[in-house]
């Protein structure tokens, strides 16, 4: 799994991204395909996302996303990676999972590395690499003081209510 879409969702626990109504939203905007079953597929036809019906067992629905290689007509080829998120999970994860997933600006790797998938299209990035450290760095920063700032509002101290005098037994003559 890349790390880029990993860290969509690791974000969103930290820090919660804008409320999204519809998860499905940032995949139909990237021009997936989506299918009324609870299905989509990306343009490349690589990545299939699943909502799964409620079950017996919860009320809510489970996600599975699955990455494979092209196959050979209508069945896919070997698996890649696979995330799963049963019906715990919240709806905003889900949406920064997938927003992350859809998004289409090119992954940073160093040229040659063997991190991606071998069809994966490299070419010169215009980006010095002690841009893309700067880049990174910042990202780092501004998750440090969002984690900062929502620990300071869980720790807030509550105003305490004015005790009430509780009756004392009277002295024993």
């Amino acid at each position: 799994m890349p790390a880029e879409v990993l860290a969509g969702f690791t974000d969103a626990l930290i820090a919660p991204p804008p409320q999204q109504p519809d998860p499905w939203q940032p995949v139909t905007a990237a021009g997936w395909h989506r299918d009324t079953d609870g299905t989509a597929r990306s343009p490349d036809s690589m990545c299939h996302i699943e909502l799964r019906p409620l079950s017996e067992f919860s009320g809510r629905s489970s996600w599975h996303v699955e990455t494979c290689e092209p196959g050979d007509g209508q069945f896919p080829g070997p698996r890649i990676w696979h995330a799963y998120f049963d019906e715990g999970v919240p709806a905003r994860l889900v949406g920064s999972f997938l927003t992350a997933l859809a998004d289409r600006s090119p992954l940073q790797r160093g040229m040659y590395d063997r991190t991606g998938h071998y069809s994966a299209v490299q070419e010169p990035s215009p980006l010095r690499p002690q841009q893309v450290v700067d880049a990174h760095t910042a990202r780092i920063a501004s998750l440090r003081a969002r984690a900062r700032s929502a620990r300071k509002q869980q720790t807030k101290p509550a105003t305490t209510p004015a005790q009430a005098h509780t009756a004392q037994p009277a002295p024993r003559r």
